[in-house]
């Protein structure tokens, strides 16, 4: 049927949708607003720090953040050029965490021109990517022996700047991004969340359950705003009106199929404590919410209602009342 493969369509498409929103708020959190709160410490620092003869020569780095990206750092290097003979410590390098399992390597060169690193833990203790590898190993060792203070010293210029608290880099990160987006950029990007969301909150709560429970049957009708969905039956014509944006209005209608000057229509608007009827008679060119319904009740299979014309047509009125019931099951 048409209709139940638009419907998986729109179910799939809310699901994707959720989950891309769910991958991107984790990102958020996780690395994007952290990786604002490196910024700001930076900044923070510099400010108390201004540079001087000992702190020249250290440079600080933060990576930019590529999208939904995880294989950023965090850097405090040292100038190397290439006349420097022998191993030469470069910097630091961090792989922050927001859970605080921090990853840390030294970078170092040799004679100049040849980079390589070695991965360390927070003390600077020796972590071997290859247990096999006896020789790089046994060389690692020895660099992190000689260059230990070095080291030390390296690590704790990156505390000082960034703390490396996991604890606090959540909060940080929310003091910089606010300082870092203005407060336009702040309110669109709310905005569009808050919307996002109370259009995903009015499709799961108004439209898809609408839809599900009473278009299950019925055939997608294209280029009409009034129905989403229609299915003949025999003499009649049964119609689907979604919910409109944020409100819970949908309505069903069914009406005798041929054409006629006084053309009764019977308007249903479901409800868990029982379905509300009003009855519309002949062509109108105003769309069925806009134009003037006569209301009715509908007890112990009889219309009740004291308007002449409903009176005049209660059996045609009760009769689509009993065709809506067996092809819907509104009561």
């Amino acid at each position: 049927m048409k209709n139940n493969a638009l419907k998986k369509l729109t179910v799939l498409a809310l699901v994707i949708t959720l989950i891309f929103a769910g991958i991107n708020i984790f990102w958020l959190i996780t690395m994007y607003i952290p990786y604002c709160g490196y910024s700001y410490s930076l900044a923070q620092y510099e400010s108390e720090h201004p540079a001087n003869k000992q702190e020249e020569k250290y440079s600080f780095v933060i990576s930019k953040t590529p999208y939904l990206g995880y294989d950023d750092y965090i850097s405090v290097g040292i100038e190397v050029t290439d006349d420097m003979k022998g191993i030469v410590i470069g910097g630091i390098y961090i792989y922050p965490n927001i859970w605080g399992d921090y990853e840390y390597a030294v970078g170092c060169t040799e004679n100049g021109d040849s980079f390589f690193m070695m991965e360390i833990d927070a003390l600077g203790n020796f972590i071997p990517f290859d247990e096999n590898d006896t020789e790089f190993n046994e060389k690692a060792q020895k660099i992190l022996n000689d260059k230990q203070g070095e080291i030390t010293q390296l690590i704790q210029k990156a505390k000082d700047c960034w703390g490396l608290d996991a604890k606090h880099d959540l909060k940080i990160g929310l003091k910089g991004m606010a300082s870092d987006i203005s407060v336009v950029a702040v309110i669109v990007i709310a905005s569009a969340l808050c919307l996002i969301t109370a259009v995903l909150i009015w499709l799961l709560k108004c439209k898809i359950p609408f839809q599900s429970k009473f278009g299950a049957e019925m055939d997608a009708v294209y280029g009409t705003k009034e129905f989403g969905f229609k299915r003949t039956a025999g003499d009649y014509e049964f119609y689907l009106s979604n919910p409109q944006l944020f409100k819970n209005n949908g309505f069903l209608m069914a009406q005798k199929h041929k054409f006629s000057a006084d053309r009764i229509s019977l308007v249903i608007y479901p409800d868990e404590k029982g379905a509300k009827y009003f009855v519309l008679i002949g062509d109108t060119a105003d769309s069925v919410r806009k134009s003037e319904k006569i209301k009715l009740e509908y007890v112990n299979k009889k219309v009740l209602c004291s308007n002449p014309v409903v009176i005049e047509h209660s059996e045609e009125i009760e009769d689509l009342i009993i065709q809506s019931g067996l092809f819907w099951g509104v009561k």
